[in-house]
């Protein structure tokens, strides 16, 4: 049983980095074709205007985000404490 949910963990991981890596690649040619205008909707403008710092920016919270989703979840268990000795 135990193999079974590991497998299954495998699986939702995977299945989670395909569309991460999905949507990057995506947003990355959209981007791409993006910044060849002159001009940008008004908050991406300060992106472009301020990339430096929108990269920094942006890499933090990519950093925290990424740590929140590996970080291993709090829960309660639902086991009663052991006995005392």
């Amino acid at each position: 049983m135990a193999a079974r949910r590991t497998v299954t963990a495998l699986l939702k991981a995977a299945a989670s980095t395909a569309l991460t890596v999905t949507v990057t690649v995506l947003a990355s040619l959209a981007a791409d074709a993006a910044t060849s205008q002159t001009r940008w909707p008004n908050p991406l403008d300060w992106v472009r205007t301020h990339a430096w710092i929108s990269v920094g920016c942006l890499g933090v919270a990519a950093f925290v985000l990424a740590f929140a989703a590996v970080r291993p979840a709090q829960t309660a268990s639902t086991d009663p404490p052991p006995p005392p000795p």
